[in-house]
């Protein structure tokens, strides 16, 4: 018990800022699922693989992974450091998208999560499926509106950026030292 203790205060500590929040400091996508603040330094790791959005000044975060392979897309909600289940009393999560020029709406519902403790009527993942979305690597969106621990926020835009591959994995600026080798291609 001393352990999770510990465990969780260091996860704290990980996660405090050093700067202020009426900073400019976006969030970035930097090509892991991890999203920082420019600064590599503070980052969050997407729990399932997908992409992390940021709700709210570092409240909480929804993590979407999609499968484009059967035109699926799931959230799971989490705490601002991504790494505590945040149930949520919604029956549904709207995610509005854009790709290639043709926009969709999908509709989420509340899904069991084997992988956190959920209550009666409240849910930490949400999954629904598209035609728009078989094929894709990524797209532009929104989530329309979510409520979590009794704080409502709308209108969140994302982008569901695809992996990138060799190269554009590097997570660092190469504008100022394109002259050496990283070892990747």
């Amino acid at each position: 018990m001393r352990g999770l203790s510990l465990l969780l205060a260091l996860a704290v500590v990980a996660c405090g800022h050093d700067h202020e929040h009426g900073d400019d400091h976006s969030h970035l996508d930097i090509g892991d699922g991890d999203i920082g603040h420019g600064d590599i330094g503070h980052g969050h790791s997407a729990n399932y693989g997908g992409r992390l959005v940021e709700v709210g000044e570092h409240e909480f975060q929804v993590e979407l992974l999609l499968y484009p392979e059967d035109g699926r897309l799931e959230a799971y909600t989490f705490d601002g450091c991504a790494e505590v289940p945040v149930p949520c009393a919604m029956k549904s999560i709207t995610v509005e998208g854009e790709a290639d020029g043709k926009k969709f709406t999908v509709e989420l519902q509340a899904a069991p999560n084997p992988y956190a403790k959920q209550t009666e009527g409240k849910a930490t993942k949400f999954t629904g499926t598209h035609e728009s979305l078989k094929g894709l690597k990524g797209f532009k969106g929104s989530i329309a509106n979510v409520t979590l621990a009794g704080k409502s926020f709308e209108s969140i835009a994302f982008e569901y950026a695809a992996k990138p591959t060799g190269h554009e994995a590097c997570e660092h600026d190469h504008g100022d030292h394109d002259d050496h080798d990283h070892g990747h291609e």
